[in-house]
């Protein structure tokens, strides 16, 4: 049976520069590929790639904005959330938890509304008694 190699979530934003930046400030990542216009722009970390799609229909934005979330698996999520906090504009941080389900995380949300929620897998989990 043929092996999946990666899924990369593509989703329409405001504005393709002011998204990329956010990304690249608060959580690391890079610029990898960018259209001329500025209509299309791929940012990454560590082989994991976002796609943003310049949208200019306000339908569509109001439907997905705050509509869209992503699981971001990292190896050192301590590292990757002093990084948001320290380079945070303000953006909506919760607090680091350690999960029920064996993950600690927090969730940080982009300029368009789109939740990421970031984490990594904790050696136990908790019981389910706490």
């Amino acid at each position: 049976m043929a092996q999946f190699k990666s899924v990369s979530p593509i989703y329409g934003v405001r504005d393709t520069d002011k998204t990329s930046k956010w990304y690249r400030d608060v959580l690391g990542f890079d610029v990898v590929y960018k259209e001329v216009d500025g209509s299309y722009v791929v940012v990454a970390r560590d082989g994991c790639p976002i796609h943003l799609l310049r949208q200019v229909r306000r339908d569509i934005l109001a439907v997905t904005a705050h509509n869209i979330e992503f699981y971001v698996e990292v190896e050192d999520v301590d590292a990757v959330y002093q990084q948001a906090l320290k380079c945070s504009d303000g953006s909506e941080i919760s607090a680091i938890e350690d999960r029920a389900w064996g993950m600690r995380e927090f969730q940080v949300k982009d300029p368009d509304g789109a939740l990421l929620r970031i984490g990594a897998q904790i050696i136990q989990p908790l019981s389910p008694d706490g």
